[in-house]
């Protein structure tokens, strides 16, 4: 146990952490830095390979360097491989590196990750938290499924959560050394359509980012995607058919924007309608899917109608799909990075890729990749904001930038490699 210990904690005996562990900082860092302080717990949650280890061993960094905290009092431990109880793990870290109670301390960090693989996890989390209020924990998970299911009623009120998602484009940029000046994206299209493209096959996975097309590939499937379906969701959910959850992804990344006809997929894949519900919602709790409800100001009617589903990652779609036609790609791209929570389709079939709503702001947006955009082009977003008494949509065009108005209504068309225009543009109208 102690060779375990002293792989997961180098700086017991480096008194700092090594740099190959640090890697580069993130915009992330400052704000769970400032979450260490607070008595409540630190949750860390995101897909697998975003980084999240990294941020952890970045936060100890910084708390020997910063606030000369010592480095045995700092103890981190991942159950992404080993599988020893809480008890055993305390009592280790207390017997062989504290040589004292716990709370014989001013301040002890421990840091738990891959916490979901810890069976019962939240009840033995809750008792260390409330013995324990010099202890302050931090705990990451590759997965929303026990976040979602269990901890949020037992942990209720001990801790803030934080969601780390992979590089956006701005930090893809900045990774990979490229100056854009996005106060004049015009000057730089050139630059910014190429870089778009190929970040769209990375996911901004920063690991990915030097990989080719075929390497891509098998760290997509290999690295994350198998690694979930047949290893991390089994390990919680008793499930028959880990091959299905592939299956599944493997339509998404075909069908971006699949509407959700469970009658139809059990009988086109052979299984009862009830696992095919319940293999989406495993995958959705893994973040690997992302489900969109249809439109309505009443949430109980959202939730009875159509849904529809994407993948959470252009990486995983163009890995499992191939060269997917660019305005599915954008449209599902737009979809992730808004985290967008419903699309709508009218009782007349006229349809609206997502409705971005956020605080007060329902803005409907429609992805059209195509040489040129007209008014027609803007007809189902001009419908819904008629039908809402809405009074701005979007359109995401692929060269075009105007504004379509009719009746006191606008509808805005920016060119999607305008990304920081599109951006600022959909903040102000949330003022």
């Amino acid at each position: 146990m102690q060779l375990i210990f002293n792989q997961f904690n180098p700086w017991w005996q480096r008194r700092q952490v090594p740099e190959p562990l640090l890697g580069r900082p993130r915009q992330y860092l400052q704000t769970l830095y400032e979450s260490l302080s607070p008595r409540q717990m630190t949750f860390i949650t995101g897909l697998r390979r975003v980084g999240k280890t990294t941020l952890i061993f970045q936060l100890i960094d910084r708390l020997i360097r910063e606030r000369q905290v010592d480095p045995y009092h700092l103890l981190y431990f991942s159950f992404d491989e080993s599988r020893f109880s809480l008890e055993e793990i305390l009592a280790f870290y207390q017997t062989h590196i504290l040589q004292d109670d716990p709370r014989a301390f001013e301040r002890i960090y421990i840091f738990f990750d891959e916490i979901q693989k810890l069976s019962h996890w939240p009840e033995q989390v809750k008792i260390l938290y409330d013995l324990h209020p010099n202890v302050k924990i931090t705990l990451s998970g590759s997965a929303n499924i026990i976040m979602k299911v269990k901890s949020r009623e037992s942990l209720a009120g001990r801790f803030f959560d934080y969601a780390i998602e992979p590089l956006d484009f701005p930090e893809y940029l900045a990774f990979r050394g490229i100056s854009v000046d996005s106060e004049r994206e015009a000057v730089f299209q050139s630059t910014i359509v190429k870089e778009f493209r190929q970040f769209l096959k990375t996911g901004g996975f920063i690991e990915a980012m030097p990989f080719d097309d075929g390497q891509l590939v098998k760290y997509f499937k290999d690295s994350i995607l198998e690694r979930i379906t047949y290893r991390d969701i089994p390990e919680v959910f008793s499930i028959a058919a880990p091959e299905l959850l592939l299956r599944l992804l493997g339509i998404l990344a075909q069908k971006p924007g699949l509407y959700l006809e469970y009658k139809n997929l059990a009988s086109d894949l052979q299984f009862d309608q009830r696992t095919i519900v319940s293999y989406f919602s495993y995958l959705e709790y893994s973040f690997l899917l992302q489900k969109l409800y249809n439109y309505s100001t009443n949430l109980l009617s959202s939730e009875k109608k159509l849904k529809r589903a994407y993948l959470s990652n252009t990486g995983f779609t163009q890995a499992l799909a191939g060269e997917l036609n660019f305005p599915l790609l954008m449209e599902q791209f737009w979809v992730n990075l808004l985290k967008a929570d419903f699309f709508y389709r009218s009782p007349q079939k006229d349809e609206v890729d997502l409705v971005h709503v956020a605080g007060g702001l329902c803005l409907p947006i429609e992805i059209k990749m195509r040489e040129s955009v007209s008014a027609k082009d803007a007809g189902a977003l001009f419908k819904f904001l008629r039908y809402f008494g809405r009074t701005q949509g979007l359109l995401i065009s692929l060269h075009e930038e105007t504004a379509f108005v009719n009746n006191g209504m606008t509808v805005k068309v920016l060119p999607y490699w305008k990304y920081w225009s599109i951006r600022k543009w959909i903040e102000e109208m949330k003022v």
